[in-house]
């Protein structure tokens, strides 16, 4: 348990470390392709690196982005409603979201569940932000704004939400994939000899007969992109 614990706060490392920043990946100018995309990492900010991996060679992802973390608590259950934390991430024009996911060890995890829970949770999102706008109108009003123009700003943030629901609802009929890395994490050449004996044969050893997280959610094989990539700590 402590060459795994060891093993696997060096590879959380290397992701955190070698995380792409938002600004970079939307400036590539990267085709867009219908449907929905769950990209799992360990990294809560930022783009992991498997990611931008995989958009390096194969310059092209989902019509809707979600990143998502998954954390295991000590706790015997989480509530449902306690369980998806999405934000939006880029600009608004963009549909790039971040999800936090938060189960218990009792929890059972299975990945149609997961997928319609989080759609609808990124739904009610969708609808808190135009509640959001709302306000602002809201208050745009008391400061004396134009009632024209209030109605003008209303009636395009509805626009607006309406247009990202439907997006949300057309890119799930397109079809979810689960985007996942398949890393291999070896010691670095300057390494000592101790370290790469943990890393390269006792670490590596454990990682080959594990569990991977689509087993264990239960992801079907046509749902799943396994990103291969070195991960050298």
């Amino acid at each position: 348990m402590s060459v795994w614990h060891y093993g696997e706060s060096k590879k959380q490392a290397f992701e955190l470390e070698n995380k792409v920043s938002l600004d970079s990946l939307l400036s590539l100018g990267i085709a867009r392709v219908p449907g929905i995309c769950l990209v799992c990492s360990h990294v809560t900010s930022g783009v992991p690196p498997m990611f931008a991996h995989f958009v390096t060679n194969f310059p092209a992802f989902h019509q809707i982005l979600i990143f998502v973390t998954v954390q295991f608590l000590m706790i015997p259950k989480v509530p449902v409603i306690d369980r998806f934390h999405v934000s939006r991430i880029g600009p608004p024009d963009v549909p790039l979201f971040r999800c936090i996911v938060r189960y218990g060890y009792k929890d059972i995890r299975d990945s149609f569940e997961f997928e319609t829970q989080l759609i609808e949770k990124i739904t009610v999102f969708l609808k808190c932000e135009l509640n959001c706008k709302e306000i602002l109108i809201l208050e745009q009003s008391v400061l004396g704004a134009k009632a024209q123009r209030r109605k003008e700003l209303r009636l395009q943030y509805l626009q607006e939400a309406s247009e990202d629901v439907n997006e949300l609802m057309e890119a799930k009929e397109a079809g979810v994939t689960f985007m996942m890395g398949h890393t291999c994490v070896i010691a670095r050449e300057a390494s000592c000899i101790l370290k790469k004996l943990v890393i390269n044969y006792v670490y590596g050893f454990l990682r080959r007969n594990s569990r991977c997280p689509a087993t264990s959610f239960g992801i079907p094989h046509s749902a799943l992109i396994e990103v291969g990539m070195v991960y050298r700590v």
